[in-house]
């Protein structure tokens, strides 16, 4: 009874499983695994469905739950705001290899190479006002695209990856001819910075119904052309972020130090855009009320 209130699901009881939605169940989940009475308990994404205010409710919960009774958590999660609020120590891995391990401050401040570096400024570009409005727009962009989850599976992935491919390729195309503070000194720049927000006032008022704007269908249906908007309307916020990554690693005096830092930026970047394009289609699988 105590774990399913510290849920915010006290009435759930006595339901069936089939009776419940695919949140309730992770909650319930989650309950089931706290009343056991055991040395380590082993969390794989448990708030991945929920809202972000019931998350985030759920969260401080398990962080008090785990203080008091001085439980020993391994908590596996893609999100950065959940490994740094529940972790007293935090571990980065890249393709089953440990990156880097230590208290929360720590990686913020001293990342041990440049993928954590490139991975945890991929994390903070999420938070930016150019990147935040890019979510709903990738949602709108798949939602009526397919029913199919293997295919709408694929389609995120494609998505996934195309951030990837056009982050890094941009990047070290840049930073090689015009060298390694060349995008910072861009994305900084009052001149661009002003045709940029010119541009995008333009497109405001085409949106309005001023005059018409008509790209070719096979433009605006395609994936990789999803992804370079997200870029291209990204880079005032990403770009600084970047052009500093690149510096840090030029300065490293490696040749691939960029490249690798790149990856872990756009890695970082898009696995979550990945998981808000399949969303659509696992909420048209979702039970319907009524």
């Amino acid at each position: 009874g105590l774990a399913l209130e510290m849920m915010h699901i006290p009435d759930l009881g006595p339901r069936r499983i089939n009776q419940l939605s695919g949140g309730q169940r992770q909650r319930v989940g989650i309950a089931r695994a706290l009343v056991r009475d055991v040395g380590l308990y082993l969390f794989d994404e448990p708030l991945a469905h929920l809202d972000q205010a019931l998350a985030r409710d759920i969260r401080e919960d398990l962080r008090a739950v785990q203080r008091e009774k001085g439980l020993t958590m391994v908590y596996v999660t893609h999100q950065v705001e959940e490994a740094f609020a529940l972790g007293d120590t935090v571990t980065i891995l890249n393709d089953g290899r440990l990156e880097q391990i230590g208290p929360p401050q720590e990686l913020w401040q001293r990342p041990a190479t440049q993928f954590v570096a490139g991975f945890l400024g991929g994390l903070i570009a999420l938070l930016t006002p150019c990147v935040w409005p890019m979510i709903p727009m990738t949602v709108s962009f798949f939602l009526k695209r397919t029913k199919d989850r293997k295919k709408a599976i694929r389609d995120a992935m494609t998505y996934g990856l195309s951030i990837i491919v056009i982050y890094l390729v941009m990047g070290l195309l840049i930073t090689g001819i015009f060298g390694a503070s060349a995008l910072n000194d861009l994305s900084t720049n009052a001149v661009f910075n002003i045709i940029f927000f010119l541009l995008l006032v333009v497109f405001a008022v085409s949106f309005f119904g001023a005059f018409e704007m008509v790209l070719p269908s096979s433009w605006t249906n395609s994936i990789f052309f999803m992804s370079f908007t997200l870029v291209l309307v990204s880079f005032s916020c990403t770009g600084p972020i970047i052009g500093t990554l690149l510096v840090q690693a030029a300065s490293m005096g490696t040749a691939v130090g960029p490249a690798i830092g790149m990856f872990g930026f756009a890695l970082a970047l898009s696995i979550p855009f990945s998981l808000f394009a399949i969303f659509p289609n696992m909420l048209q699988s979702m039970p319907k009320s009524g």
